[in-house]
């Protein structure tokens, strides 16, 4: 499976310098690395939207379950504990996904719209930051 890191490594070693000549994308490998974001981007959005899902599962859930043991505090404390930790860690990788995602989608823009220079420096500044 391939992450925006990985992605942009390999697109990004063609832009280093070689004495004076800098070595930029050609056509075909601009459209392969749209084509490869496009990909990442999409299979996150549905990650996205299946994480989301099992919150909101696993929410219903817990409410479901407090709502049979409205009597019983002990068993409302425990639901609550092992639920809310679950829904903080799936909170957690959705928000990593989403972040991903955004990277993904202004890097896909800028590639769309800039010349090849400034796309190898974006595709350089980018791979430092990741």
């Amino acid at each position: 499976m391939k992450s925006l890191k990985s992605v942009i490594q390999v697109y990004a070693a063609g832009s280093k310098k070689l004495g004076e000549t800098t070595f930029t994308l050609n056509e075909s490998e601009q459209a392969n690395l749209r084509e490869d974001l496009n990909k990442i981007s999409l299979r996150n959005g549905k990650i996205f939207w299946v994480v989301l899902s099992m919150v909101l599962l696993l929410f219903i859930l817990a409410l479901l379950l407090v709502g049979f043991n409205q009597d019983k505090p002990d068993k409302i404390k425990l639901i609550f504990g092992i639920t809310g930790v679950s829904i903080m860690g799936l909170i957690y990788y959705m928000t990593k996904i989403w972040k991903e995602k955004n990277y993904i989608d202004m890097t896909l823009i800028l590639v769309r719209t800039l010349d090849k220079e400034m796309i190898n420096s974006i595709l350089t500044a980018l791979l430092a930051r990741l």
